[in-house]
């Protein structure tokens, strides 16, 4: 583990977790949230650990907006 990382960790930051489909639909449901586009993707992070390229980060993305008014879905 990275040390900036395992710091934030220390301090009491919550570490990373899987965030994907379920999560969205938990936290964006769909009765009032329209996901116009989501899935995994990849950022390119600073290097915590060399001085090399950019660090792959796996990711997931989403384009949400609230439902149109009176279009609640169940």
């Amino acid at each position: 583990m990275p040390e900036p990382l395992r710091k934030c960790i220390a301090a009491g930051i919550k570490p990373p977790r899987h965030f994907g489909e379920v999560q969205l639909a938990a936290l964006f449901p769909p009765a009032y949230w329209e996901t116009l586009k989501s899935g995994p993707m990849t950022m390119h992070g600073v290097p915590l650990t060399t001085k090399d390229d950019f660090e792959p980060i796996p990711s997931f993305y989403a384009i949400v907006r609230p439902s149109a008014p009176g279009s609640v879905r169940t």
